[in-house]
């Protein structure tokens, strides 16, 4: 026969049986008195029915607590409800916000001001500097001028005559000067070309020897007039690597043009007198003729790769950028590791130099590297490629000076200042022949960059632009005055980090 289980009416602990409210005594009511006051809500009655409190102190016996009404239960409960957050909390967060309020209040004024400074800076940081720029570049066409052409006519006859009258005709601001040599100094094309190689001139125009007298017995006809070249009347030497873009437009383009109106000009003033002694009836000479004046080119370093036009802009901008980087994190983890602070400043001196030595060197590896890589067909050998190196070595090293000095004496939110001034100042040396630039800006052959690039073209075209004794000392010198600074503001740095 299965358990079964008979529930009983529930009973509150300790309370007496079901009965909702008596007067008379429970069976437990003796027994409660053990019971220490911990439940607050029991209420209690003694024999008569009336109620008594309940005192901690007292160990005396005690009338039996009573069961409450059940609904008397329920309403109290739903008084105990959780009491309000006390006023400590309240005022503690209407503080917080006082504070705020009041910080804001007295901070808002110095925030905007700076801000409104800083907006006003920046603005003028990069008018001055791009104004600087663009006015390197301004009004250069018109002074193409003072670039020097060495003239040279072997020719001495109507050909020479024609090139003369064109030259009249189209000088001016915006096209080359031709110089004519004192004496007979030059007497070939070759000794033209070691005037150009020398750095005398910035290219030549020659008028070829005997042109005129081939011109004439083309004309006549025969085996001369089928073998007559046009393009060996004239010719012209220049060096491309120099500013390719500038010397493509102010030497090729002109001498181009020049050549084309040499030719008209023979045409208007000999084209009747040649027509008469014109073989007519021999068409290569016919074609002589109409075509009898060209000219030929000698360029001492071909420069036709399309990365050309970087070598002297975003090329000369990156080594201020790596060095700058560097300088950066290495004082950044430095002040972070506290190496100013505890290690001695010979210590962290010597490590420096030997960091800016590896450094500079990686970097214009890396630099030369890149240059090569995409040459294209720009003929240049294993030697020029350890010279550029050691070049671009140097200038990296210049840099490295300049940067780290600044950084010891600027704090950092001034080196964007700097370092955009100093990249500007660098280009514009650099970024075109300073000849067609504005007086003002012929302080920057002292510039590092100026030098660098013109050392680099020197080597790129076997030794075509002798600068060596101006660039290599200037160059130095900033490295020398450069370096000193550095020392004496690694020093300072150390000091001023132990002194924290």
């Amino acid at each position: 026969m299965p358990f079964q289980y008979q529930i009983g009416p529930f009973r509150a602990p300790l309370l007496p049986d079901d009965e909702s409210i008596s007067s008379a005594p429970s069976k437990l009511s003796y027994n409660s008195n053990a019971l220490l006051d911990k439940s607050p809500f029991l209420l209690r009655t003694n024999s008569f029915g009336s109620t008594v409190t309940s005192s901690k102190t007292s160990y005396n016996a005690e009338p039996p607590p009573v069961r409450a009404p059940f609904n008397l239960l329920r309403s109290n409960s739903r008084r105990s409800v959780a009491p309000e957050k006390t006023s400590y909390h309240s005022l503690q967060g209407e503080l917080g916000d006082k504070k705020e309020q009041d910080f804001w209040q007295h901070t808002r004024k110095s925030f905007f001001l700076k801000i409104g400074a800083v907006f006003v800076l920046l603005q003028l940081l990069f008018l001055g500097n791009l104004s600087y720029l663009y006015g390197s570049l301004w009004g250069s066409n018109g002074r193409v001028s003072s670039l020097n052409v060495l003239w040279l006519d072997l020719d001495g006859g109507v050909i020479g005559n024609s090139v003369s009258s064109a030259y009249e005709s189209l000088r001016g601001p915006e096209f080359p000067s031709l110089e004519k040599p004192s004496g007979n100094e030059f007497h070939s094309v070759a000794e033209a070309l070691d005037a150009v190689r020398s750095g005398s001139y910035w290219a030549a125009f020659v008028v070829n020897t005997n042109a005129s007298v081939r011109l004439a017995r083309a004309l006549a006809g025969g085996q001369a007039a089928q073998t007559y070249q046009a393009s060996d009347a004239l010719t012209y030497i220049w060096n491309e690597v120099r500013y390719p873009p500038f010397s493509d437009e102010a030497l090729e383009a002109n001498f181009e043009l020049l050549a084309q109106v040499a030719e008209q000009e023979y045409h208007h003033r000999q084209g009747q007198t040649e027509v008469q002694k014109l073989n007519r009836n021999d068409t290569a000479a016919v074609q002589v003729l109409f075509h009898p004046i060209g000219v030929s080119a000698v360029n001492i370093m071909k420069t036709t790769n399309p990365t050309r036009l970087l070598y002297n802009t975003a090329t000369m901008v990156m080594p201020v950028l790596e060095q700058f980087f560097f300088v950066l994190i290495l004082n950044g983890l430095s002040d972070e590791l506290g190496i100013y602070k505890k290690v001695p400043a010979t210590t962290t001196g010597i490590i420096r130099v030997a960091f800016a030595f590896s450094y500079t060197l990686l970097s214009a590896l890396g630099m030369t590297a890149y240059i090569w890589a995409f040459r294209e067909t720009w003929s240049v050998d294993g030697e020029q490629f350890g010279l550029t190196w050691m070049t671009l070595w140097l200038l990296h090293s210049v840099h490295f000076v300049v940067v780290d000095t600044a950084a010891a004496f600027w704090p950092v939110p001034v080196m964007p200042f700097f370092i955009l001034t100093w990249i500007v100042l660098n280009l514009s040396s650099s970024v075109s022949p300073l000849e067609l630039n504005a007086d003002f800006y012929r302080w920057g052959y002292a510039l590092p960059d100026n030098e660098a690039y013109s050392l680099l073209t020197d080597i790129w075209s076997h030794g075509a632009v002798p600068v060596l004794h101006r660039a290599l000392p200037i160059l130095f010198a900033w490295l020398l005055v450069g370096s000193s600074a550095a020392i004496f503001g690694h020093f300072r740095r150390c000091r001023l980090a132990r002194d924290k």
